[in-house]
């Protein structure tokens, strides 16, 4: 399957710094909003996070590259894809593009926590059969 877009959405004002551009933590909170909606379309949003399966995906790493400036009040996309699954860990690419031309990418390498005893936890089989379809090369 090919990369899903997850966000699309304005950058605000409040997100940038004093350079006049996008500080790194809204880079990052768009790809952790990525990283949720990703999950949710592959069956574990956050029903199943709160209430039933008491799982989600929780970032232990984080490889980025920023490649363009993105302004107060420009629209961004972000398009997620699940590059590896592990037998513990999956990784997700995350991509923010202004229009067609991509300004950062990260690469989430995440395990799957309980979270009732807060630890790393094996990935089920049928949450992996869920996850398989979103599975993508990496580049």
């Amino acid at each position: 399957m090919a990369e899903i877009e997850t966000v699309r959405r304005t950058i605000r004002e409040d997100e940038c710094d004093i350079l006049g551009h996008m500080n790194v933590a809204g880079y990052i909170g768009l790809a952790s909003d990525g990283g949720f909606a990703i999950m949710a379309a592959f069956g574990l949003g956050e029903d199943q996070i709160i209430a039933g399966r008491r799982q989600s995906f929780a970032v232990v790493h984080s490889d980025a590259s920023f490649k363009a400036e993105i302004r107060p009040g420009q629209e961004v996309n972000v398009r997620s894809t699940l590059i590896e699954i592990g037998s513990l860990t999956a990784k997700f690419r995350h991509r923010v593009f202004l229009g067609d031309r991509m300004a950062f990418q990260t690469i989430f390498t995440c395990v799957l926590m309980d979270l009732q005893t807060r630890k790393a936890r094996m990935i089920d089989d049928d949450l992996r059969r869920a996850m398989e379809p979103f599975l993508t090369e990496p580049d």
